[in-house]
C-alpha cells in the first residue's frame, strides 16, 4: 500500500450531500414515563456515546441555544450503533444514528426519564461514502458526519450531515480488507479507516484524521452543522 507523508495535507473539505428528500427514521415509542410539566420544563438530554469530544460537543450546542424556561440535565453512556466499527454509505450512518437512540432509549434508568418533563436524544455517526451514484466506488470516498436528534414527547427527529472530507481510495480499501460484520452487503466494516490511517502514521489522531488530512478538525465540521440545526424541543 503507498504510503504518504507525515505532513499530509492531501485532502479536501467538500459539501454535504443534499437530503432534502431523505426519509426520517421511524424511532420507536419511549418506554418509560416522564415527570408531569410544572412551572419549569426540565429536559433530559441523552447522549449516547463514550467520546468525550462528542458529548462535550453536544452539550456546548445546547446550553448556548436552549430557550430560557427549559432547564437541562445531561446523561451520557454507550449505546451501540448496531452497523460495525465502520459505516459505509448514506442509510447505514443514518440507521447507526439511529440505532444508538433505539438502544439509548431501552437503556436509559426509568427513574432518570421520571425526573425529567421530556427526553431529547442526540446521536453522532460518522460513516464513510464509498459507493458512487452508479453503485462503484469512489475514486475518493467522503468522511461524513451524521447527526440525529429526537425528542420523545413530540416525537420530532430531526437529520443534519455535516461536510464531508475527502479520503484516498487506497486506506479505504485497506480497511475493507479486515472484513464486515454484514458479509453479504458489507457496509458494516469491522476496522476503521481512521485506525488504518493511524497506523501508517501514528501521530494521527484516529479519531479526528481531518484535521491533518485536510486542515479542519472532525469537531469543528460536527459544531457547524449542528449549529444549523433546528434542535427539537
Amino acid at each position: 500500500m503507498a504510503s504518504k507523508n507525515p505532513t499530509w495535507a492531501t485532502e479536501m473539505v467538500v459539501p454535504a450531500p443534499d437530503i432534502t428528500n431523505l426519509e426520517i427514521p421511524n424511532i420507536p415509542e419511549f418506554p418509560h414515563a416522564l415527570a408531569p410539566k410544572g412551572d419549569a420544563t426540565k429536559v433530559l438530554v441523552v447522549i449516547p456515546t463514550e467520546n468525550k469530544n462528542k458529548k462535550d460537543l453536544i452539550e456546548q450546542v445546547f446550553d448556548q441555544n436552549k430557550p430560557e424556561d427549559l432547564e437541562l440535565h445531561y446523561e451520557t453512556f454507550k449505546a451501540e450503533s448496531d452497523v460495525g466499527e465502520q459505516p459505509y454509505d448514506l442509510q447505514t450512518g443514518l440507521e447507526g444514528a439511529s440505532n444508538r437512540i433505539k438502544n439509548a432509549q431501552n437503556m436509559l434508568a426509568p427513574e432518570k426519564a421520571a425526573a425529567a418533563t421530556t427526553v431529547i436524544l442526540a446521536s453522532i455517526e460518522n460513516y464513510i461514502q464509498y459507493h458512487g451514484k452508479d453503485g462503484r466506488p469512489m475514486q475518493r470516498p467522503i468522511d461524513y458526519g451524521m447527526i440525529v436528534m429526537h425528542n420523545v414527547s413530540t416525537k420530532k427527529t430531526v437529520v443534519r450531515i455535516t461536510q464531508g472530507v475527502t479520503l484516498p481510495l487506497v486506506y479505504v480499501e485497506e480497511a475493507r480488507k479486515r472484513g464486515f460484520e454484514d458479509v453479504g452487503q458489507q457496509l458494516h466494516g469491522c476496522v476503521t479507516v481512521g485506525q488504518v490511517l493511524k497506523e501508517r502514521d501514528s501521530s494521527l489522531d484516529k479519531a479526528n484524521w481531518h484535521l491533518v488530512l485536510a486542515g479542519k478538525s472532525r469537531y469543528d465540521l460536527l459544531r457547524e452543522a449542528m449549529l444549523g440545526m433546528e434542535i427539537p424541543w
